[in-house]
């Protein structure tokens, strides 16, 4: 039985947020992402797949709701890529709740108006990489669930959640004796040389803005990746993904040298 209408009117509105919001559901496409949500165990809605695409292991099914084998003009009509992929998952969305515990014994990040679908995507890699399972995101950063982030992502998504809230909510009620916020600025201290903690929280702020100013009294130490050499004259900033790789990097860099 092929794919109603409604069904396909509805997987192509998953590409806007508010109804991606209101139904619960997001999209993925790409044939290793799609792989990894089924290897997860995540469950699936609606997996839809061209003729050319088969299940590498039957035990998958369980986790699908429906499934569905489209002609390739079906699959360009649902596809958010410019060269669509020969299978695509419809999954529910999952819920997040963090307690302020565990940002207290761990490393998290705080997304600050990060709005590039293709930065937060990265990021959420970068932090998969380097075990960071948790982030904070302002409500005008880019959308988790956004296509293009969880292409970025790389499969990311499912073993890094985010918290959408008010940074200044949240960073006022996780306040807390001796618990490090990190800032990251074009202008501050040299990472290489400041104390840095296991656990805290480092803010990226917003590609052109930067970090917003009603944040920086919960702010307890402004980080710099400095340029090379001292004073040399070229780019303006970093890119904030990749600014957030060399962050992460030396964070765990220290654990490693640092561990027992």
């Amino acid at each position: 039985m092929g794919l109603s209408r409604s069904q396909i009117k509805m997987i192509r509105s998953l590409g806007e947020k508010k109804n991606r919001d209101e139904l619960g559901l997001f999209v993925a496409e790409g044939e290793k992402i799609v792989s990894e949500i089924l290897e997860a165990g995540y469950p699936v809605e609606v997996l839809i797949v061209n003729k050319t695409w088969t299940l590498s292991d039957e035990t998958f099914r369980k986790n699908i709701k429906e499934m569905h084998v489209v002609e390739e003009a079906t699959m360009s009509r649902l596809s958010q890529l410019s060269t669509p992929s020969p299978v695509l998952a419809v999954c529910p969305k999952r819920k997040n709740e963090t307690s302020h515990r565990y940002f207290h014994s761990h490393l998290s990040l705080l997304l600050d108006e990060i709005q590039d679908p293709g930065n937060v995507g990265t990021i959420l890699r970068i932090a998969d990489w380097f075990g960071i399972s948790q982030l904070v995101c302002s409500p005008h950063s880019a959308d988790m669930y956004n296509p293009k982030v969880i292409q970025a992502s790389m499969g990311a998504f499912l073993r890094v959640s985010c918290l959408y809230t008010s940074p200044e909510e949240f960073l006022s009620g996780i306040a807390a004796p001796g618990y490090q916020v990190y800032g990251t600025f074009t202008e501050g201290q040299s990472i290489y040389h400041e104390k840095l903690s296991t656990a805290g929280l480092i803010i990226l702020g917003n590609e052109s803005r930067g970090i917003s100013k009603s944040l920086y009294p919960y702010i307890t130490s402004r980080l710099s990746v400095p340029r090379f050499p001292a004073g040399h004259k070229g780019a303006e900033s970093l890119n904030v993904a990749v600014a957030a790789g060399i962050v992460c990097a030396e964070f765990r860099r220290r654990q490693i040298t640092t561990a027992p």
